[in-house]
C-alpha cells in the first residue's frame, strides 16, 4: 500500500474516532438535561426555604437530592411541564445541609417530596411513596399528566 493511500486511512480512521467520541458528548448531556430538575427558582438552604413559605400565600417546594433515582426521575417529568405551571414551584436541594435535620424540620422522609404550603401552612404533599413506589409503572405512564393537575390545582388555590 503506498503512503499516501495509507495516510488517508488514518486520517479517516481517526475522524470516525473523533465523530463517536462527540456523539458520545452529545447524548451524555441530553441524558443529563433530564436527570436535572431545570428551574431558576432553587432554595439554598433551609432559612430561604421558611421565608419563602412565611412570605408567599401559595408555594411548592421541591425537597431533592441530585443522586436520588425517584428524583431524577421526576426532574424528566418536571421539565416537560409549562413554565407556567411551575412558576410558584421552588427546587431545595437538600444535600447543601445536613439532610436528615431537613427531613426533620420540614416533615419528610424520603426524596422527592413536593409540599404546597398556602398562607405558610402546609395544605398538600406529593412524596415518593405516592409518586413512586406504590406503583412506578402507573406514574411513568400517566405522571406528567397528574403532576401537571396537581401542579395546576396549587397555582390556582
Amino acid at each position: 500500500m503506498r503512503k499516501s493511500n495509507m495516510l488517508k486511512v488514518l486520517i479517516a480512521f481517526f475522524l470516525i474516532l473523533i465523530l463517536v467520541f462527540l456523539l458520545s458528548v452529545f447524548f451524555k448531556v441530553q441524558s443529563n438535561k433530564n436527570e436535572t430538575y431545570i428551574s431558576n427558582n432553587v432554595i439554598t438552604d433551609s432559612n430561604d426555604a421558611k421565608k419563602l413559605i412565611q412570605y408567599n400565600d401559595n408555594v411548592v417546594i421541591y425537597f431533592s437530592q441530585k443522586n436520588c433515582v425517584y428524583c431524577k426521575e421526576l426532574n424528566s417529568h418536571l421539565n416537560h411541564l409549562d413554565s407556567r405551571i411551575k412558576e410558584n414551584l421552588y427546587v431545595f436541594y437538600i444535600e447543601n445541609e445536613d439532610k436528615e435535620l431537613v427531613k426533620k424540620e420540614f416533615d419528610f422522609s424520603y426524596t422527592p417530596t413536593l409540599i404546597y404550603y398556602r398562607d405558610s401552612i402546609e395544605s398538600d404533599r406529593l412524596d415518593n411513596d405516592l409518586l413512586f413506589k406504590k406503583d412506578l409503572a402507573k406514574f411513568n405512564n400517566n405522571g406528567e399528566n397528574e403532576l401537571k393537575k396537581w401542579l395546576e390545582n396549587k397555582k390556582e388555590e
